[in-house]
């Protein structure tokens, strides 16, 4: 019983509760996990190297400038729904091409309550099952 909770509070705190929020100042701090969408018409030379049809990159800040914002990018997905894994490249995006820029974080109240709820809720459970049955 104890190894189940376990692994569930691990699972629950390696995924997380993660929030998103739009940027309004369209500078964020370096280091910051952040999802840029596009536009529909972005810069070809964005495309030579994103791939054809960008429309949403993921990734951690590394500086932003007045005309680039600079990503190590985890993720892009396209218009056409696909999208694919990227490992740290580094990509310089054209504030021009950005339409929105959205903060990810790590709620930790979140988190913690919902690591808690699941874990009494194991308890409960297991308590439940082992209870011997009441015969009348």
């Amino acid at each position: 019983m104890l190894r189940s909770c376990l692994l569930a509070a691990t699972l629950i705190v390696v995924s997380g509760c993660y929030f998103r929020a739009e940027v309004h100042d369209f500078t964020p701090e370096p280091g910051t996990a952040v999802r840029v969408t596009l536009t529909a018409d972005s810069n070809p030379g964005l495309w030579s190297v994103l791939g054809r049809m960008p429309h949403i990159v993921e990734g951690h800040v590394l500086s932003g400038g007045a005309d680039t914002l600079a990503l190590a990018l985890s993720h892009v997905a396209r218009f056409d729904g696909h999208g694919e894994p990227w490992h740290g490249e580094r990509v310089g995006v054209p504030r021009s091409s950005v339409v929105r820029i959205e903060r990810r974080w790590l709620s930790l109240p979140a988190t913690v309550g919902l690591v808690g709820g699941v874990m009494v809720g194991l308890v409960l459970a297991g308590k439940a099952v082992a209870r011997p049955p009441v015969l009348h």
